[in-house]
């Protein structure tokens, strides 16, 4: 009983530390002892999909599965019906695979699973792959699959954490991308417009705004642009250059390495805000350590003092016995003389 007692006070000190610290408390982790058999059931499951070597096994395997999906698309394969058979089993057993590790975070997690955006991503994958595996046509959207790759690899959810904070910068560049396509397209056209009319270049790049538009995203990719730009020197010998220049220059160097300098630097503060995030957790934990050595202390003192007070009530009832006992002698010897 004193042992059970003294236990369970030493778990509510570590769970009231770890509150001071502004740590989160897990009870079932601090006292299993207390743990309901479900939540030991479900504890047990947690154990196993969050296990390293467990979570690197499903990596390996997204990662097979996708190499096999490629290979499955050769011609020696897809004529081949017993090696096609096979291939369509594998990738069967491994969607079966990739349902029980859900299954298993589905009994973990509980509704909780619908909160985390990464496991939630995995969910759909995995409820979309059944349910498009009768139709033909989508089936070859599965190799999808791989992006589970993303929710597994640490460096791949950075990068997407980084696209996603830095996406209203990342818009702004875009509209400001859009409003440059549309200034150039307009001056193109009204400049070279007539030259594919005129019989004096060999392709159709500048007569319609689409085919501008279509042109300069060719033109940005830097896909043959010297070649575009070499058949407008009829128009003017001395200066057709600038145009292009110009427009290569401001949508190509200008406003894409824009985009390419947000994403580094949201890559970088990211980084550095994770880097701040283990400073303070071993900060806290460093606290939360000094916490429980201080509360130890204390109830070790209060322990000691708790049992030195229950010797001297022992003490003090014993000889409340041994007064009694005399006071019951002395009123015997009163009532002789008496």
């Amino acid at each position: 009983m004193v042992s059970s007692t003294v236990q369970g006070r030493s778990a509510s000190l570590e769970i009231d530390a770890r509150r001071a610290a502004g740590l989160t408390t897990d009870v079932l982790a601090i006292d299993d002892k207390h743990a309901a058999p479900f939540q030991a059931f479900r504890n047990s499951f947690g154990a196993i999909v969050d296990d390293e070597n467990f979570q690197a096994v499903i990596v390996y395997l997204i990662i097979i599965n996708a190499i096999m999906m490629g290979i499955g698309t050769y011609n020696f394969i897809e004529d081949d019906p017993l090696l096609s058979k096979i291939f369509a089993t594998t990738d069967k057993c491994f969607l079966i695979i990739f349902t029980i590790e859900l299954c298993f975070q589905i009994i973990y997690r509980g509704y909780m699973l619908f909160a985390d955006g990464w496991l939630c991503f995995d969910f759909t994958i995995v409820v979309l792959s059944w349910g498009f595996e009768s139709l033909q046509v989508i089936r070859a959207f599965r190799v999808f699959r791989a992006l589970r790759l993303v929710s597994r690899l640490k460096q791949l959810r950075d990068l997407v954490c980084a696209l996603i904070d830095s996406s209203p910068r990342l818009s702004a560049i875009g509209l400001l991308l859009i409003l440059m396509f549309y200034i150039f397209a307009v001056m193109f056209t009204m400049l070279y417009g007539d030259l594919y009319e005129d019989g004096l270049t060999t392709n159709d790049n500048f007569s319609r705004l689409d085919k501008s538009l279509f042109t300069l995203f060719q033109m940005l990719t830097l896909d043959a642009w010297s070649d575009i730009m070499r058949e407008t020197e009829v128009v003017s010998p001395d200066f057709y250059w600038i145009p292009f220049l110009t427009a290569i220059s401001v949508l190509s160097f200008f406003v894409i390495n824009m985009m390419i300098a947000v994403i580094c630097d949201a890559v970088s503060s990211l980084h550095s805000q994770r880097a701040e995030e283990k400073q303070l957790g071993k900060a806290a934990e460093a606290e939360l350590a000094d916490i429980l050595f201080v509360t130890e202390e204390v109830h070790d003192d209060l322990y000691k003092r708790a049992g030195k007070l229950s010797r001297d009530i022992s003490y003090m009832r014993q000889n409340q016995e041994k007064m009694q006992n005399t006071l019951d002698f002395l009123n015997k010897l009163v009532s002789r003389y008496e």
